[in-house]
């Protein structure tokens, strides 16, 4: 594997053995159900949320950990941001829909439009917002019982990965990507999208993002994604 952003490995996109995985994460994936959600495909990403809701099921929220901070911005703030954000530099589902469209890779760049923490929440606070989007328990619950909230979310990690020449569905390299449609060596956006699905017990997209990680990190980045996933 390169550390060269421009060079594909010869073997990307062939379904080998997850090796780097921890074996908790290994055993989530072998032993998931075989049918998983799908926000569809690159060609037709609509999903009707109605495919969505037989995957539901009710929740008792009266024994989960809530983010109870003053600063939590709210579930229902959460669903908005994901979709719309208003804030200059400051990216969300429509904008990045905007930017694919346009063929604007650049704005998925670090150095382009920042989205993480509402995109892809996680369980933990974070070093530049703290508890304003951090999602516990109750919080990753109530999110995952919108069904048209769960497609949006599951867009945005099609639409990243399809920056970087994934088909996250399909599991393989997009054929005749764009030279700007790569890899871009962006280890930290990777694990906070891997956290947020393993908190959404995303499976699928967890495998498919496991061989895209095999086949595009260096063995330094690989070990320190297990070791993020293995502490949290």
């Amino acid at each position: 594997m390169s550390q060269d952003v421009g060079d594909r490995s010869p073997s990307w996109g062939k379904k080998k053995p997850i090796k780097w995985l921890s074996t908790s994460l290994r055993d989530l994936i072998s032993t998931a159900p075989k049918k998983t959600l799908s926000s569809g495909s690159l060609e037709n990403p609509a999903l009707a949320a109605s495919d969505l809701e037989e995957k539901i099921a009710p929740i008792d929220l009266s024994t989960l950990e809530h983010n109870e901070h003053p600063d939590f911005v709210g579930v229902d703030a959460m669903k908005e941001l994901l979709r719309r954000h208003p804030g200059p530099g400051f990216g969300c589902l429509s904008k990045l829909e905007d930017a694919a469209r346009q063929k604007r890779w650049s704005a998925f760049h670090p150095s382009g439009l920042q989205f993480d923490w509402w995109m892809f929440p996680i369980p933990e606070p974070s070093n530049t917002f703290g508890h304003k989007y951090q999602v516990k328990a109750a919080e990753i619950a109530l999110l995952k019982s919108d069904s048209s909230w769960l497609c949006d979310y599951r867009r945005g990690f099609q639409l990243i990965a399809q920056s970087w020449g994934w088909d996250i569905e399909k599991r393989d390299e997009i054929p005749q990507c764009s030279e700007h449609q790569r890899w871009i060596r962006y280890p930290a956006r990777l694990k906070k999208m891997f956290r947020s699905l393993v908190a959404f017990e995303q499976v699928d997209y967890i495998e498919s993002l496991s061989i895209f990680a095999e086949l595009n990190l260096d063995a330094k980045d690989l070990e320190s994604m297990k070791n993020f996933l293995i502490r949290h």
